[in-house]
């Protein structure tokens, strides 16, 4: 069941993290801490283009090396009201 999540979180931009034991918990924290202390929020206005219907991709490039971008692959337009 759990690695039915993985996908999901690729898609998303999302992390899946699997800690063990009282053990593991420790360095789960620790992992979660330095990924909330790094991350980025980046927004954007989405100008005319397919149809509402059609998936609209996202690619988000950093320059420079070193470092791992996790973002949503794309979205669906929301219908005007």
């Amino acid at each position: 069941g759990e690695h039915v999540l993985i996908p999901y979180a690729e898609m998303t931009g999302g992390q899946v993290f699997f800690p063990s034991a009282m053990a593991g918990l420790d360095r789960f924290f620790d992992e979660l801490s330095e990924v909330l202390r790094t991350q980025y929020l980046l927004g954007f206005a989405p100008g005319p283009g397919a149809a509402r219907d059609d998936f609209r991709t996202i690619e988000v490039r950093v320059k420079g090396g070193g470092y791992v971008v996790r973002h949503r692959k794309g979205y669906y337009p929301q219908p005007l009201p």
